[in-house]
């Protein structure tokens, strides 16, 4: 977790993260986030105020916070997103209007000097401004990595519930979303997946595992392959 002080924005890191974890990766967060977002810290709402515009030219305003940082053999994982709790019309949104996750891979160099391996400063997800990338879950995506972060993602049309899975790593230089599957489709409501990592393969990406449900009750279960060709996780046609 983080908070203000007088010196500015802080993480609060317990001994044992400390421990496996360099002690300027609050700097370095701060650091990220105004030269991504600019040098706009909004101390009221303790956030970084940024206008993003979307593929039709139409901006909006955005919260934009720091997720938990993670280091993993000297490389940090950071997760941005904007909040959803500020209560402040400044930071409102229409259903339509989505919510936005940062992703970043960074390696750390010594006296705190870092590089960007790999990041995406806004990727648009969900409605109503909630991205449901808040929740993300930092995940090990195989033996030998990649790591990256799992959400789901979606909203509510006149009844009709969608939701998304999505997995956001580094591919090459190039943090992407490489699942995008559907847990609940617009054109079918009665059915619905849940997706879990299947660690255990020893070479390449980890399967995973779904779990189909028609109408309230388990159908079937089975394993989503990552499919090199595509570079992302691909429903099997005959689910």
């Amino acid at each position: 977790m983080w908070r203000m002080t007088t010196m500015g924005l802080l993480w609060v890191i317990s001994s044992a993260t400390l421990a496996r974890e360099p002690a300027d990766i609050a700097t370095i967060v701060r650091n990220v986030m105004t030269d991504t977002y600019g040098n706009a810290y909004d101390a009221r709402n303790a956030c970084w105020t940024y206008r993003w515009k979307n593929d039709q030219g139409e901006e909006a305003t955005y919260c934009m916070r720091p997720g938990k940082p993670e280091v993993v053999d000297g490389t940090l994982y950071l997760r941005t997103f904007n909040a959803t709790d500020t209560g402040d019309a400044h930071y409102a949104y229409a259903h339509v209007e989505p919510g936005l996750m940062g992703a970043f891979r960074i390696r750390l160099h010594d006296k705190g000097a870092w590089t960007y391996q790999a990041f995406e400063p806004a990727m648009d997800y969900g409605s109503a401004g909630d991205c449901g990338c808040a929740q993300a879950r930092f995940v090990k995506l195989g033996a030998q990595g990649p790591y990256g972060w799992m959400f789901t993602s979606g909203g509510i049309w006149s009844g009709v519930v969608v939701e998304n899975l999505s997995i956001v790593t580094d591919l090459h230089g190039t943090m992407k979303d490489i699942a995008g599957l559907p847990m609940r489709a617009e054109d079918n409501q009665d059915t619905s997946y849940r997706f879990s990592i299947a660690p255990g393969a020893t070479q390449g990406m980890y399967p995973l595992h779904a779990v189909k449900t028609v109408k309230g009750k388990p159908s079937t279960t089975f394993d989503v392959p990552f499919d090199p060709a595509t570079s992302r996780y691909m429903l099997p046609s005959a689910h």
